[in-house]
């Protein structure tokens, strides 16, 4: 599936992976987009971040129950 067939908690990991993620965080910056807060990370900057990887459901954590 594509960035652009994620549902909501999908995106949020991305989103979060994304936030912890230096060379991101600078090429922001780079570019005059100082992210201090997760909220700062638009949807469609995940979406263009990801735009061409093909994902998997094993690809993230949300949704998956504990045993």
């Amino acid at each position: 599936m594509t960035v652009r067939e994620l549902n909501r908690e999908q995106l949020d990991e991305l989103r979060w992976s994304l936030y912890y993620d230096a060379d991101f965080l600078l090429a922001m910056q780079n570019v005059g987009i100082n992210i201090t807060h997760i909220s700062d990370i638009s949807d469609d900057m995940v979406k263009a971040q990801f735009d061409y990887i093909d994902f998997v459901e094993d690809d993230f954590f949300c949704g998956k129950e504990e045993n």
